[in-house]
């Protein structure tokens, strides 16, 4: 999405079209869309995404979650350069799967240069579906899985269904499964704990027939970490004898039983974080928790402890010490020394529709106390926009990213579903704009309800890098 300047604001650029209703529509040229369910049905319900650069292009990834029908494992891989001609991006598609009645690889569509190529991952394991947001480690990127329990690294410089590998957790411990993204340190892939459900005779993750229709949500505070070597072996060598070699875990929920239930963790530096969410149903987490890598990496960080336990490198930071309206967030993004919370959701209110909260923490990491924290509630903030009073809708985001000099917010669910994006200067933390992609020119009342967003690695025109 692009934004232009305008006059009267000589520090700013004007982020929507002065000219439409309220001024926040889009511009004629600002949206470069591809319709994905023209293409293929299935791909509607995505969780997250990212963009990675490799030696042939730059990259974004789409993580399949839930497309109204079911949960479902199409992972797809958008060519960011040339997605900027839609109908030919559109055109130039193709589908790789596993055929496991012949034991072969299948493709189909464009073979020499596609911009758009899409994995089956169901076919390489029936439970490769439903998977919640996803993260980098270079060269290659990872899936979580959200509703079932199988891990995905697949091979951004090689991308395809023959280079991409699966972990079945639960082949090694039944209550693994039920996370959201997650960080790479030295050998290890690590999950991070989102929420799980468990029985009232089989406990975490059953599958007992005697608790199918007692089923209940379980926020997750167990990190679970995949050391390299296991993605290069067979499935069915995959059983509970690597549990403590090849897959290991530590619980949060050690530290503090109400550790769990994180959106997503994010690695900045020697530290990895863990975003509040909900610690139980309809519970919104207050939380930030960060934990010290140390020189090497963090299952030799979590060994060194000892008896004493992980809790000599976990740090706590209630962020209610600042604000009590500080809790529930969907995620989180960097920016120089800061670390900025995206609001979603700080109490259970039915009554209002759920409409969530506006709230932005930012958090100082070098001071990383109640001192280092700052809040603006982009709800109630005047706008840097004419009309510039606050909108009210500018709550319920789901995710967001830095880029440049902004912040970006992603709309999700404020008690409808919302194309409102959010944005403020982190640099001077004011000039809220906002863009409300459902006041669009072609696809009016349409660009709604995303969960998730990510910013291209790379600027300028299609053309700029030839």
């Amino acid at each position: 999405m692009a934004s232009k300047a305008r006059a009267q604001l000589a520090t700013s650029q004007e982020f929507a079209d002065f000219n439409t209703t309220l001024g926040i529509g889009t511009y004629s040229d600002q949206l470069q869309l591809i319709h994905l369910p023209s293409i293929d049905p299935d791909l509607i319900g995505f969780e997250g995404g990212f963009s990675m650069n490799t030696s042939s292009g730059y990259y974004g990834f789409l993580v399949p979650y839930h497309n109204g029908k079911s949960f479902f494992g199409k992972l797809v891989r958008i060519d960011l350069k040339q997605m900027s001609d839609a109908d030919d991006c559109s055109r130039r598609v193709r589908w790789e799967w596993y055929n496991n009645t012949l034991g072969t690889l299948e493709r189909q569509g464009e073979m020499s240069s596609p911009c758009i190529i899409i994995l089956d991952l169901s076919t390489i394991h029936q439970r490769a579906r439903g998977f919640r947001k996803g993260f980098a480690g270079y060269p290659y990127g990872y899936l979580s899985p959200g509703q079932y329990d199988v891990a995905i690294r697949f091979d951004a410089e090689n991308f395809g269904i023959g280079t991409t590998r699966a972990v079945p957790l639960q082949q090694v411990k039944q209550e693994f499964g039920g996370y959201s993204g997650g960080f790479t340190d030295g050998p290890w892939a690590c999950l991070n704990p989102f929420r799980s459900f468990y029985g009232p005779i089989g406990g975490v993750r059953s599958n007992l027939e005697v608790d199918k229709h007692h089923l209940r949500p379980y926020e997750n505070s167990v990190v679970v970490c995949i050391h390299e070597n296991t993605w290069s072996r067979s499935m069915k060598t995959i059983t509970s004898s690597l549990y403590g070699t090849l897959i290991r875990s530590f619980d949060l929920g050690d530290v503090q039983t109400d550790l769990r239930g994180f959106s997503e963790a994010l690695k900045v530096g020697r530290y990895v974080y863990f975003c509040p969410f909900t610690s139980n149903p309809h519970t919104y987490s207050y939380k930030l928790i960060r934990i010290d890598l140390g020189i090497d990496n963090i299952m030799t960080a979590v060994d060194d402890t000892g008896s004493a336990g992980i809790i000599q490198i976990v740090d706590v930071l209630d962020l209610t010490q600042k604000s009590s309206s500080l809790a529930g967030f969907s995620g989180f993004f960097t920016a120089g020394k800061y670390l900025y919370l995206v609001p979603w959701r700080a109490t259970n209110e039915l009554f209002n529709g759920q409409r969530g909260h506006g709230v932005v923490a930012r958090v100082d990491m070098n001071i990383f106390d109640a001192a280092g924290i700052d809040i603006l509630d982009m709800a109630t903030t005047t706008r840097s926009q004419i009309p510039s009073i606050p909108d009210d809708d500018l709550r319920g985001f789901w995710g967001g990213f830095a880029s440049g000099k902004y912040g970006i917010f992603v709309p999700f669910y404020n008690a409808v579903f919302s194309g409102k994006v959010g944005r403020l200067n982190i640099l001077t933390w004011s000039d809220v704009q906002e863009l409300n992609l459902a006041q669009d020119r072609v696809l009016d009342d349409v660009l709604k309800g995303f969960r998730g967003g990510f910013v291209s690695q790379w600027q300028g025109k299609s053309d700029a890098l030839d």
